[in-house]
């Protein structure tokens, strides 16, 4: 799973790619919108990403991010709080 803003307004601004969530989507990774999240989740049972990156050229070419992994049951909690936060649109 992925939790990022996805909304309209940071697609139209370009905050986030509709091309890389189209790429998470491809390889089975459910992606969820969390209008007004900066920090990023990418969540599974076993381990968990918390941290910055944007879903964007611009993040991947141009900055400098930061994330941490999480493994274990911290993991699951991250899992569940995630999954809490979101609504399949």
């Amino acid at each position: 799973m992925l939790v990022c803003d996805a909304s309209p307004a940071a697609i139209k601004r370009r905050l986030t790619s509709t091309k890389a969530l189209r790429q998470y989507d491809r390889i089975g990774v459910t992606v969820f919108s969390l209008a007004g999240l900066h920090a990023k989740v990418i969540a599974a049972k076993s381990f968990a990403w918390v941290g910055s990156t944007n879903a964007s050229e611009n993040s991947r070419d141009n900055l400098i991010e930061a994330s941490i992994r999480i493994e274990g049951t911290k993991a699951r909690t991250t899992f569940d709080w995630a999954l809490a936060q979101t609504v399949d649109d």
